[in-house]
C-alpha cells in the first residue's frame, strides 16, 4: 500500500486577510484585557492610551483606546480529575465553596470535569448556594486520581527496585544485564503511558476552549495538582548515579501533542484567562485546625478536681479530644525514594503567564484575585500594519504581544508592570487545525461545515499527489484566505502535519465553473502498510472549516471519471443543529442551526417526529418546551430550497446521559455521482 510522507511544494503567496464578518472567530486581535501591577502607575482608572505601549512581534503598535472592562465575567471551574490528588481536590472544592459568593458576584459560574471525557457538572449559575452545594456534592461523589504519579508508583513496584526497607536496591550481580534490560523496558512503557496521559488531558482542554468560545471577559480556574511535561526528569533523578543508570541509555520521550505551549496559545487567542488553582496538599484544610480554633480549644480544656473529706487534694487538666488529629498527614515515615512530580507548577505557571492569568496557591490568593478581577482594563491597539501580506497575522497565525507602561523601555520587565494575554490572531491557530485532524483520524468529530473531498494517488512523475476539492458558499466565498492541513497517522498513534496557506489570488486561480476549488498537492510516497490520511480546509476570515479522510488509490486522480469527488462521500452541508451547552436540558430550550447554503429558504423543525415549527429566515432556530423532567427527545431540522426541494437534514438526541446520537443525511446525489 502507499503511505504518504508529506512534503508539500513551496507555499503560494498569501494575501492580506479581508475584514471579519462573523462571530465564530477568536477574540478580536486588536483588543486586550490588562491588569496594571505597578503601583507607581497610579489608579488604573486614570490611565490613558498614552500611558501604555504594545509590542506585536517586536514592533511597537499604538494604543488607540483604554476603557474599563465592562460586563460580567464568565467563570469556569475546570477540575482535571486525572491530574489532581484526592487531597488536592478536597482542599480545592472546600476553598472554592468558601468563595462561592465572591465567584458568583463576578458573573455566571459553571463547573466542568475532565476525566475520560469532558462533562458539565453544573451549568452556569449566579446562585452562591447552588454553587456551594455542587462543590460539596463533588467533594463526596468524585474520586480524582493523580494519574501521572500513579504511573510512577506502578513502575517502581513493577520494576522491583526497592528492598524490604523501601530503599533503592542494587541489581542482582548474577542477573545484572537482564535486570537492567527489564527496568529499561519498564521505563519506556511508563514514559509512553505518561506522554499519552498528558496529551489526552491537554487535548481535552484545548478542544473545550475552542468549542466554548464566547464573547466577553472569561476566565477558567484550572484545578490541578500540576504535571511534569518532561517525564524523563523523574526517571533520571531516580536512577542516575545508581547501579541502575545503564537503564537510562538512549532515554527520551516524545513531546505530547498538543504541548502546553499549544494549549496556552489557543487559550490566549480565544480570550480565555487561565488561573490555575493548585492548593497545597500538605494538610487537609477541612481537618486542619485554625489559630482561632486552637485558642478556643485551649480555653476549653477540662479541669477535674478530686476532693477528699470536702478538701481538694488534686487538680488535673485534661485536654479536650481533637478527632481532626486522626486525619492529619504524617510525613517522613520511611527513607525510600520520593515518588512524585519534579516540577508540577511550571506548566501551570506558563499557562497563567501566556493568558494574562495568575497561579493561585491558596484561598487568600484566590480571594485577592477575585477582588482585583473587575478592575481590569480593555485596551484597543492598531494591529493592521502587522497583518501585512505574508505576515503571520495575515495567515491567522498567533502574534506575540506584550504590554508595558510607556516611558519604561529600559526599566522593569513588562510582565512585572502589566498582566495581559500574550497571543492574538485574526484566524484559527494551527494547533486547532491539528486538534481537529487528530479527532478526524480517530473518527471522533464530524466533518465541519465546508464540503470536502480528497484522494491520494501515485504520481506518474514519481511520488504522489493529494487531490482536494472543496466548496464555499455565502457572501465570503472565494474572498477568505484558507489554510489546508494534511495529517498522516503515525505508527505510535500520533500524526505528522503539513499546513499550506492560500491567498485570495490563489483561490481565484483554482475556481471552476461550479464554484468549487480543486487543489493538487505533490507529496512524497513510500511503499509500506496503509495509514489513514485526513485533509482539512479552514476559511481564515469566517472560521468555517471542513475535513475528510482522503481515499488511497493506485490510479492518478486525473484518470478517475469523477475526480476526487468519486472517491469519498461529500461532507454534509445544508443544515446543522447546534447541541445545547448543557448535558441535560428541560423546560423552554432553544435549538440553533448553522446553514451553509444560500439556497436554504426554510427549515422545518420536528420534535420526536412531530412538526413543531417552520423557520423562514436566518438564523433558523426553534424554542420548544421539553417538559419539567430531562427526558430523551429527538429534534430534527429539514432544510428546503425556494422550490420545495429538500437540501439536507440533521437530527440531534438530547438527555441521553453519556454519549450522544447524531444523524446526518447528506445532500441527495445524482445517478452520475453514484
Amino acid at each position: 500500500m502507499l503511505v504518504p510522507a508529506l512534503a508539500l511544494a513551496p507555499p503560494l503567496a498569501a494575501q492580506p486577510a479581508p475584514a471579519t464578518e462573523t462571530a465564530i472567530l477568536p477574540e478580536p486581535a486588536g483588543e486586550l484585557l490588562i491588569e496594571v501591577l505597578d503601583p507607581a502607575a497610579g489608579p488604573a482608572s486614570e490611565l490613558s492610551a498614552a500611558d501604555l505601549r504594545v509590542l506585536a512581534d517586536g514592533a511597537e503598535r499604538p494604543v488607540t483606546a483604554v476603557a474599563p472592562a465592562a460586563g460580567d465575567w464568565r467563570l469556569v471551574l475546570w477540575f482535571d480529575l486525572l491530574l489532581t490528588s484526592p487531597l488536592e481536590f478536597r482542599n480545592a472544592t472546600y476553598e472554592l465553596s468558601q468563595q462561592a459568593r465572591q465567584l458568583t458576584e463576578r458573573g455566571p459560574v459553571e463547573i466542568v470535569l475532565a476525566r475520560e471525557s469532558v462533562r458539565t457538572a453544573l451549568p452556569p449559575t449566579r446562585d452562591p448556594v447552588a454553587l456551594g452545594e455542587a462543590l460539596a456534592w463533588l467533594r463526596v461523589r468524585e474520586s480524582p486520581d493523580a494519574a501521572q504519579v500513579a504511573v510512577r508508583e506502578a513502575f517502581v513496584e513493577e520494576a522491583e527496585l526497592l528492598d524490604g526497607e523501601g530503599r533503592l536496591a542494587p541489581p542482582d550481580p548474577e542477573a545484572r544485564a537482564e535486570r537492567i534490560a527489564d527496568v529499561a523496558a519498564a521505563v519506556r512503557r511508563s514514559l509512553a503511558e505518561e506522554s499519552e496521559l498528558l496529551a489526552v488531558q491537554a487535548e481535552r482542554l484545548l478542544g473545550w476552549a475552542v468549542d466554548e468560545r464566547s464573547p466577553g471577559p472569561k476566565a477558567v480556574l484550572l484545578v490541578s495538582g500540576g504535571l511534569d511535561t518532561d517525564p524523563t526528569a523523574f526517571y533520571r533523578g531516580l536512577l542516575a548515579g545508581t547501579d541502575w543508570e545503564a537503564a537510562l541509555d538512549g532515554l527520551g520521550a516524545a513531546a505530547p501533542k498538543p504541548s502546553i505551549d499549544d494549549v496556552a496559545r489557543v487559550l490566549s487567542v480565544y480570550g480565555w484567562l487561565a488561573a490555575p488553582y493548585a492548593p497545597a496538599a500538605a494538610t487537609d484544610v477541612i481537618a486542619e485546625e485554625t489559630e482561632e480554633e486552637q485558642k478556643r480549644r485551649d480555653e476549653e480544656e477540662r479541669v477535674e478536681t478530686v476532693l477528699e473529706g470536702g478538701r481538694e487534694i488534686t487538680r488535673t487538666r485534661f485536654p479536650t479530644f481533637d478527632p481532626r488529629k486522626l486525619f492529619r498527614k504524617r510525613e517522613g515515615l520511611d527513607g525510600g525514594p520520593a515518588i512524585g512530580l519534579v516540577a508540577p507548577l511550571a506548566p501551570l505557571r506558563r499557562l497563567a503567564e501566556e493568558t494574562g492569568g495568575e497561579l493561585l496557591r491558596d484561598s487568600r490568593a484566590l480571594a485577592a484575585w477575585l477582588e482585583r478581577l473587575p478592575g481590569r482594563l480593555r485596551i484597543t491597539f492598531d494591529l493592521e500594519s502587522t497583518a501585512a501580506a505574508g505576515s503571520p497575522a495575515a495567515g491567522g497565525e498567533p502574534v506575540r504581544v506584550e504590554v508595558a507602561l510607556a516611558g519604561r523601555r529600559g526599566g522593569a520587565d513588562p510582565a512585572s508592570q502589566v498582566r495581559a494575554r500574550h497571543w492574538v490572531a485574526a484566524g484559527t491557530p494551527e494547533p486547532v487545525a491539528e486538534h481537529r485532524a487528530r479527532l478526524l483520524l480517530r473518527s471522533e468529530i464530524e466533518e465541519g461545515e465546508l464540503p470536502i473531498s480528497a484522494a491520494v494517488a501515485e504520481s506518474p512523475e514519481g511520488g504522489g499527489l493529494l487531490t482536494l476539492r472543496y466548496e464555499s458558499q455565502g457572501e465570503r466565498a472565494g474572498r477568505s484566505p484558507v489554510r489546508v492541513t494534511v495529517a498522516v497517522a503515525a505508527e505510535d498513534g500520533g500524526a505528522s502535519y503539513v499546513h499550506r496557506m492560500l491567498g485570495t489570488a490563489d483561490l481565484a486561480a483554482l475556481a471552476d465553473e461550479r464554484g468549487g476549488r480543486e487543489l493538487t498537492l505533490p507529496i512524497a510516497l513510500a511503499a509500506d502498510e496503509e495509514r489513514p490520511v485526513v485533509a482539512l480546509v479552514e476559511e481564515m476570515d469566517t472560521g468555517r472549516w471542513g475535513g475528510t479522510h482522503a481515499a488511497l488509490t493506485a490510479d492518478s486522480p486525473r484518470d478517475l471519471a469523477g475526480g476526487a469527488e468519486a472517491l469519498v462521500l461529500p461532507a454534509p452541508k445544508a443544515v446543522h443543529i447546534l447541541a445545547p451547552r448543557e448535558i441535560m436540558v428541560m423546560g423552554r430550550t432553544t435549538f440553533e442551526t448553522v446553514v451553509s447554503e444560500e439556497r436554504v429558504a426554510r427549515v422545518e423543525f420536528f420534535l420526536d417526529g412531530q412538526p413543531i415549527a417552520v423557520g423562514l429566515a436566518p438564523p433558523f432556530a426553534v424554542t420548544v418546551d421539553l417538559g419539567k423532567l430531562p427526558e430523551t427527545h429527538v429534534v430534527e431540522a429539514v432544510a428546503y430550497s425556494r422550490d420545495g426541494r429538500e437540501l439536507g437534514r440533521d437530527a440531534l438526541a438530547v438527555n441521553e446521559g453519556s454519549g450522544s446520537f447524531r444523524v446526518r443525511i447528506v445532500d441527495p446525489r445524482t445517478e452520475a455521482q453514484r
